[in-house]
């Protein structure tokens, strides 16, 4: 049997209609939700990045109804932070929805000992000094922005007469995706003073991008991490 106050309701919303011309709007249709591995993902990001608290259910709100984050979207951060951590340069940007940046290059700033030379890919990076150019070996490049992290280890050099840069190694790599599908696409040394590892992303909320890209780009006195996500 029909409530009779919801029947008393709904006639009444029938003649509100019939007398204004206006439509009661329908209740908005809820999102998806979130697959519980991807949700577990998204949750690890947000503490990894030390993302607010009280800004994680409006992200997770905005992730399932696949809008994208601010700090994927070309938006200005509110802030910009720069800090170092034993031999990482880290950045780190907070934007208005409380999404969050991180960037990190590892660079040493005492030289190793027995010149800096190891082997490759298994020594962690390294940083040689020599003739006025400063050398650094098999250090780590990295972005996570709490949908996508993608990193790999290059080698760089600064001088005098300009600088270089190449790739330690091409197997030590990562790229992983919180609720989407990414490999590789291509790991390399486009130009001599950049290095890059590009993925060919599917099915992926809010990073703006198929192939999402992180270069490392070095000057005489530079080296800055970028990337188009």
């Amino acid at each position: 049997m029909i409530n009779r106050s919801a029947k008393y309701l709904a006639i009444a919303a029938t003649v509100f209609v019939a007398v204004t011309g206006i439509a009661i709007p329908a209740q908005a249709e809820e999102a998806p939700p979130i697959a519980p591995n991807t949700l577990a993902q998204l949750n690890a990001g947000f503490e990894e990045l030390g993302v607010a608290v009280d800004a994680r259910p409006a992200l997770l709100e905005a992730y399932a109804q696949g809008k994208t984050w601010d700090n994927s979207s070309g938006a200005a951060p509110v802030t910009d932070d720069t800090y170092r951590v034993g031999i990482t340069d880290y950045t780190r940007k907070v934007y208005s929805d409380g999404s969050v940046t991180l960037t990190s290059i590892e660079r040493p700033t005492t030289p190793s000992a027995g010149g800096g030379i190891q082997p490759m890919g298994l020594s962690g990076c390294k940083y040689l000094l020599s003739a006025g150019v400063a050398t650094w070996s098999n250090c780590k490049v990295e972005k996570n922005n709490g949908i996508l992290t993608e990193w790999y280890h290059a080698g760089y050099w600064q001088g005098p007469s300009g600088a270089g840069v190449s790739l330690t190694n091409t197997w030590d790599w990562d790229i992983q995706a919180a609720g989407g599908a990414c490999s590789k696409d291509y790991l390399g040394t486009p130009t001599s003073t950049k290095a890059r590892i590009r993925a060919y992303c599917t099915v992926i909320s809010g990073i703006g991008s198929s192939y999402p890209y992180l270069d490392l780009d070095v000057t005489k006195s530079t080296a800055a991490v970028n990337a188009n996500w």
